[in-house]
């Protein structure tokens, strides 16, 4: 191979990786540590902080509503007297 030798993208090794779910939970898990940063985290497993972020959003469990709908009739159902 020559020194301006550049490879073409077939020749290169696909950087893609998949993770299992439970690499997934692991990897979010250390973030959960004391001191841990999710850069470093990211670093340490050679991921993007974006994609980290995303796990660790997709693997939250979902917060409840911020209101909830408490229905009520419309007709009055105890009347008082205003005299």
């Amino acid at each position: 191979m020559s020194p301006g030798y550049i490879a073409s993208p077939r020749a290169m090794p696909d950087r893609r990786r998949n993770f299992s779910p439970i690499d997934k939970n692991r990897i979010v898990a250390e973030t959960e540590l004391p001191g841990a940063t999710l850069s470093a985290v990211a670093r340490r497993h050679d991921i993007v902080m974006r994609l980290l972020f995303r796990w660790k959003q997709a693997l939250a469990p979902p917060e409840p509503p911020a209101y909830a709908y408490v229905p009520q009739s419309l007709t009055p159902t105890c009347r008082q007297s205003w005299r």
